[in-house]
Order: structure tokens, then C-alpha cells, then sequence
């Protein structure tokens, strides 16, 4: 059999022989080639020293691993002045020399391990019908070579965390290919300032807001533009219509903030009383809005007589902007927890049941398996002699949980 569909060979190599097992498949593949090229000299040889077999993996095929079994001959060398006496032929189309795959099997490994990494190829590797280890893998992917340096015109640059909170590099894009050109181990102006001073041909320099690589960038590339990247446009543009309508509030109409609420009624003891009066006193203006709205005089609007200390509640509330809402609903939260605390403490009420009434308001928040409540909200209260009397609070509810759990 000189050659089949579903196993194309180069020119010059028939099938021998097939051998059909129930997963593999083995084929012997015959060098017809009547000369072979010496590695060490050049020269072409003719004179067939001896034989051998060697064994290539290929391609899955049909559900079956596929194993060729090349028949390669050895050539003598006459060229006097050649060290080599002896080589083997190459097979450069079918397989690398000392390599143990074929070459089509080599590229679908290396795609494999460029789409994922090491680990998880070599898990999904034998589904695949092929079968390679992690550090095998990798070295394959090491042989790739380096794209050739094609010039920059727009750059991308920005950070990435190598530990999150901990350290920090530098990546570095083409944004006109798509394709990453360099990590930097750091993102300081001094880690990107070598990579940029050597490619002077970048026009355009596409960044966050941070001054390290504003100054990096003006100090390698003073000819370039420098622009924010999409990501941080929407947040400058965010950020500006935030300010402008924090400054514009009084001139707002009054909506009910069910987003505010929910949170502020999301656990007991956390100001009720002034979210519900917020929540009263929005909807009773609203709805005198809305009788104002549908009386046939357009003057006579109907106002609410609102309690002088709502009024002055919601004035303070409407005079801050959302993120000195929530910092105030949360301050409310946690104050009247504390006041709840100190009145239970002042009235006489043991640090027992103190800490089991706290751990009843903080159900889910008792941590195996010392089931120890989480009562961090506990502070040391006036009067107390000792700065340990939450911890034995925690200690004592601790061990009263112990005995009790199953």
C-alpha cells in the first residue's frame, strides 16, 4: 500500500504493513528514498550501511491511538574529510530527529498547551486520544520560537497582579495585532523605561492613570501621545458625573432609594427608626406630588406637613451624596448595636447572655468547629477594669456552645 487518505505521508515513504487492535492502531511506514543527505558534510549517499526500527506516535484516528513504525536506514559517508562514517536518514516531513511524536502530533499538542496550561492539557490530553505529562508539554512549548520583532506604531500598557495585594508586573500589547510583546517582572517607571526607550517607532501610548507609566512614557517617548484606555475613560467619566450630581442633589427630584433601604434593613438593631421614617417621609412626598399633579390648578400643589425633626432628618439626608449615605446608614447600624449592648450591660444583664443574644442576632456566623460566635462587634464598654472582657465573653460562650452542640 504506497498511501492512504487517512494517513497522508510524504513523498518518497509507503505503507508497509497494519496492525488493528481494539485502541491502537499500528502502521509500518518504508523509506523508498534511493539517497539520503549526510547531516555533517552535505553530500548525498547511496550506500545503505544497515536498518532499524523506530517507533513515532501520530495523530489519534477513527478512536485509536495511531503508532507508526518507521523502517529508517543507515547511510555510510565516503566523504574523507567527514567525521560522520555513519547517519541516518531524516525524515523532516514526518517527524524531527530523536523525536518520539510526529509532527502533526506535535503542533496539536503545542496548541492544546497554548489554549490551556500544563496541567490541565495533560488531563484533557487523553480524552483527546493523545497522552503527554505537564513537564513534557512545557518544553515542548518552550522549542516555539519568538515572533519576529515587527515594529510597534500603538502600544498598551498596564499592570497585572502576579500576587494579588502582594506584587504586581507589567503587561505589554500591540493593540494593532492584538497580541501580547513583553511581561515586566514590576510596574514601576524604572521596569518599563529600558523596554521603551528601544522602540522608538511607537507613536501612541495607550495607559491607565497611574503617574509611573505617564512618566516612564514621557521620559523614553517625549514624541508620542499618551491616552487613557476605554476601561479608564468610562471611570474618569463616571467619576465626573458622580461629582456633578452630588454638587446638583438639591436640585433632584426625590425618589425612594429601595437599594439604601434593603441594606439598612438587612439585620436587626440598624437604625430601623430612621430608614423607616426616610422611607415614610420620601413616599408621603411623593404622593403629594402626585395629588398635585392631577388637581386642575397647576399652583395649588398639595405639600405634606412633615414633624420638624423628619424635616431636618431629610434635609441632612438629601444633603449628602450616596457614598456619605451608605457611610452614614452603616455608622447608624453599628451605633445602635452598641447602644443596644450598653443598655443590656447597664441594666445588668450577665456577659453570658449578652454574648448568646449576639451570637442569636448573628446566626451564621459561628465558626466550625469551635463554634466560637462572631461577636467582633463587641467593644470594651465604660466601667469595665479589664481590655479582656470580650475575650472572655467569646471564651465563656464558646465553651456554653461546646456543651450543648451535638
Amino acid at each position: 500500500m504506497e498511501s492512504s487518505p487517512f494517513l497522508p505521508l510524504p513523498e518518497g515513504m509507503i505503507i508497509g504493513q497494519v496492525e488493528i487492535t481494539a485502541a491502537q492502531l499500528t502502521v509500518e511506514v518504508i523509506s523508498t528514498q534511493p539517497f539520503a543527505r549526510c547531516p555533517g558534510c552535505g553530500n548525498l549517499s547511496d550506500h545503505v550501511h544497515c536498518q532499524y526500527q523506530r517507533t513515532v506516535r501520530d495523530v489519534p484516528c477513527g478512536g485509536r491511538n495511531i503508532v507508526l513504525r518507521l523502517c529508517v536506514r543507515k547511510f555510510a559517508c565516503w566523504t574523507a574529510t567527514c567525521p560522520r562514517k555513519v547517519f541516518a536518514e531524516r525524515l523532516p516531513d514526518l517527524v524531527q530527529p530523536w523525536a518520539r511524536v510526529s509532527k502533526r502530533l506535535l503542533e496539536e499538542l503545542k496548541a492544546i498547551g497554548l489554549a490551556a496550561s500544563a496541567e490541565v492539557s495533560e488531563r484533557l490530553a487523553p480524552r483527546l486520544g493523545m497522552k503527554v505529562k505537564a513537564p513534557t508539554l512545557l518544553s515542548y512549548l518552550r522549542t516555539i520560537p519568538a515572533p519576529s520583532d515587527t515594529p510597534v506604531r500603538v502600544l498598551g500598557l498596564d499592570d497585572f497582579a502576579l500576587r494579588r495585594g502582594d506584587s504586581y508586573g507589567t503587561i505589554l500589547v500591540n493593540l494593532e495585532t492584538g497580541k501580547p510583546l513583553d511581561l515586566l517582572p514590576d510596574r514601576t517607571a524604572e521596569a518599563v523605561f529600558p523596554w521603551l526607550e528601544k522602540h522608538q517607532e511607537i507613536d501612541v501610548v495607550s495607559r491607565d492613570r497611574a503617574s509611573a507609566y505617564a512618566d516612564a512614557v514621557k521620559r523614553a517617548l517625549p514624541h508620542a501621545t499618551q491616552v487613557a484606555d476605554r476601561y479608564h475613560l468610562i471611570q474618569n467619566l463616571r467619576e465626573h458625573v458622580q461629582r456633578f450630581l452630588d454638587r446638583k442633589r438639591t436640585w433632584l427630584p426625590e425618589v425612594e432609594d429601595i437599594a439604601l433601604k434593603e441594606t439598612s434593613t438587612s439585620s436587626p438593631g440598624s437604625g430601623e427608626s430612621l430608614n423607616n421614617h426616610t422611607g415614610t417621609l420620601t413616599s408621603s412626598v411623593s404622593a403629594g406630588r402626585s395629588q398635585a399633579e392631577r388637581t386642575d390648578q397647576p399652583g395649588a400643589q398639595v405639600e405634606p406637613e412633615l414633624p420638624n425633626a423628619l424635616l431636618g432628618q431629610e434635609i441632612e439626608l438629601a444633603s449628602l451624596t450616596y457614598a456619605e449615605r451608605k457611610q452614614k446608614i452603616s455608622r447608624d447600624k453599628r451605633y445602635a448595636r452598641y447602644e443596644h449592648i450598653l443598655a443590656l450591660h447597664r441594666a445588668g444583664v450577665s456577659g453570658r447572655a449578652i454574648a448568646r443574644e449576639r451570637a442569636c442576632y448573628c446566626a451564621g456566623a459561628v465558626h466550625e468547629p469551635t463554634h466560637r460566635p462572631a461577636i467582633s462587634c463587641l467593644r470594651r464598654l465604660p466601667g469595665t477594669r479589664s481590655r479582656f472582657w470580650t475575650t472572655s465573653i467569646w471564651q465563656e460562650q464558646a465553651r456554653s456552645l461546646s456543651r450543648v452542640s451535638p
